[in-house]
């Protein structure tokens, strides 16, 4: 009897081993689960932006300010939502821009693009050529990116007020 109670105890255990194992399920469908496991995830911060074409040359509101009487020529730059008109005066070019002259030369580029935050004017003939040169290399297609670094610098020493 003793013997018979010890190989139905062994089979019992046995068995019970079995089916817990067999408990495992480690086929089971992952239907009703996430996967929280995500490897080599790169996000893509871009936002659709396009950061190296933030600078633009704007035609259009050169021609509007070359329109007005007290101007000979300029050159406008946008540079993100702030623009930079470079203009030189008719009969005097070494004369001073007034304010109301300068409010004028602002308002005819905000004219042709209502995003603009900010429009700094100045008369400077140094900075007139500068902005005409990065005009010209922009329009002959080369790398905006260096060239907004190297405005960007300008500007700031030119309208500090402007950082």
């Amino acid at each position: 009897m003793n013997k018979f109670l010890m190989t139905g105890t062994a089979i019992f255990f046995s068995v019970l081993i079995a089916a817990g194992c067999g408990m495992d399920n480690n086929a089971r469908e992952n239907d009703n689960i996430m996967n929280n496991e995500l490897k080599n995830v790169t996000y893509d911060e871009q936002t659709n932006e396009n950061r190296d074409n933030r600078m633009n040359v704007a035609d259009d509101a050169a021609k509007k300010v070359a329109d007005l009487e007290e101007i000979k020529y300029a050159n406008v730059i946008v540079l993100d939502n702030t623009a930079y008109a470079a203009v030189m005066l008719e009969g005097n070019p070494k004369g001073k821009l007034s304010d109301e002259l300068k409010n004028t030369v602002a308002d005819q580029v905000r004219s042709t693009d209502r995003n603009l935050d900010n429009v700094f004017v100045s008369e400077n003939p140094d900075f007139f050529d500068r902005v005409k040169d990065y005009g010209d290399k922009i329009r002959n297609g080369e790398p905006v990116s260096g060239l907004a670094d190297e405005f960007g610098e300008m500007v700031k020493r030119m309208f500090p007020q402007s950082k």
